[in-house]
């Protein structure tokens, strides 16, 4: 099980390495970097390069896996890439259907390809499928995503390098949004990433705010990080639960800023996920230094992290329409939102309920 650092996921798993660029979002290929330091650190699995690569003995993997879990598919390839066959991608269906307990994340660029076979395909419903668009220029992916037989369909808005003023949203159940990174990234410019959010809200739709880069902030009012929720194996888009961890998040970021770069650097990488222990031994490695001072540095910061768990708080009840939500200094600066509750008349979201936890410190 290979631990992700990928904000909306937690596990990747890779029954196929390889891929190669199909349009413009494909510029900059984390993937394809990320494959040739590993085949150059002599990873057998990636020995082939970029070049597309079917690893059977991977499909045996996730029946070890016995806590649930969310996996991302083929973080390193396209598993509906044109040399990867249907025999193939059967094979990772059914091991995927007789791990219920596991939710899978399929996402592709091949959204063609994806419809062409959903009808070979068993949709159990913990297989979440997703198309990636970057720009109105393959907006043309939603409509093949559409057309598969999968209970869960969301969109990955990522790398966003234009604006999708005509994004339609009926049929999909989650949205994620988030702007390049690496050497050369294309800006996002955050009110393409606000259009989308009022439309995912409009649209009774769950919106993942994953990152504007890696080096800019995530602005306070898009720093929203919804999933899909299942009940009753029906989907209830209008209760988007757990946002409390997203806020604190937010307090977190406060705390940051005010560090020392070192410390900075520490903080955003335990606030994206990252394993303390794993980071520890990265800063060794980077800083030159002991593992054991960079685990003392990392203890630091965490200590300031957990001082957010003991603060006195008191319960609020408020309601408000969205607009004024997504503005509200109320939420966005002083407030941990525990739950938040769309009422919707006709399938469009008017209102919003929502309990707010204020730090009495603050008050």
């Amino acid at each position: 099980m290979s631990k992700s650092n990928i904000e909306w996921t937690e596990v990747t798993w890779n029954p196929t390495t390889g891929c190669d660029k199909v349009s413009a979002g494909c510029k900059i290929c984390y993937a394809e970097v990320l494959t040739k330091r590993l085949k150059a650190m002599g990873q057998p699995k990636y020995q082939n390069g970029f070049k597309i690569t079917l690893h059977e003995e991977e499909l045996k993997r996730p029946y070890g896996w016995n806590k649930p879990c969310m996996v991302f598919v083929n973080s390193m390839s396209d598993l509906f890439h044109k040399d990867v066959p249907l025999e193939f991608i059967q094979k990772v269906f059914k091991t995927m259907n007789e791990t219920p307990h596991i939710t899978y994340q399929v996402l592709t660029k091949r959204a063609e390809r994806v419809a062409e076979l959903s009808k070979f395909l068993t949709w159990s419903d913990n297989i979440w499928m997703g198309v990636s668009v970057e720009d109105e220029r393959v907006m043309d992916r939603i409509d093949h995503l559409k057309m598969t037989n999968a209970k869960i369909k969301f969109l990955s808005l990522e790398p966003l390098i234009g604006p999708l003023p005509n994004l339609n949203l009926d049929g999909i159940h989650w949205v994620i949004c988030g702007g390049e990174s690496g050497h050369g990234r294309r800006p996002i410019d955050p009110e393409w990433a606000r259009e989308i959010r009022d439309n995912c809200l409009a649209s009774n739709v769950s919106f993942f705010m994953k990152q504007m880069d890696k080096k800019i902030p995530i602005p306070d009012d898009l720093f929203i990080r919804q999933y899909p929720t299942i009940i009753n194996n029906q989907l209830k888009s209008q209760k988007l639960t757990n946002m409390k961890a997203t806020t604190k998040n937010l307090a977190k970021q406060e705390i940051v800023a005010t560090l020392s770069p070192f410390k900075k650097e520490i903080g955003e990488a335990l606030i994206n996920g990252e394993n303390p222990e794993t980071l520890a031994i990265r800063l060794a490695e980077k800083r030159a230094m002991p593992v054991p001072t960079a685990q003392a540095y990392i203890t630091m910061v965490r200590k300031l992290f957990d001082k957010l768990e003991t603060e006195p708080t008191k319960i609020e009840q408020k309601e408000m329409p969205i607009q004024e939500l997504v503005t509200s200094n109320a939420v966005k600066k002083e407030s941990d939102v525990q739950h938040i509750i769309i009422d919707a008349q006709e399938g469009v979201a008017t209102t919003i309920k929502f309990e707010i936890t204020i730090n009495l410190k603050n008050k």
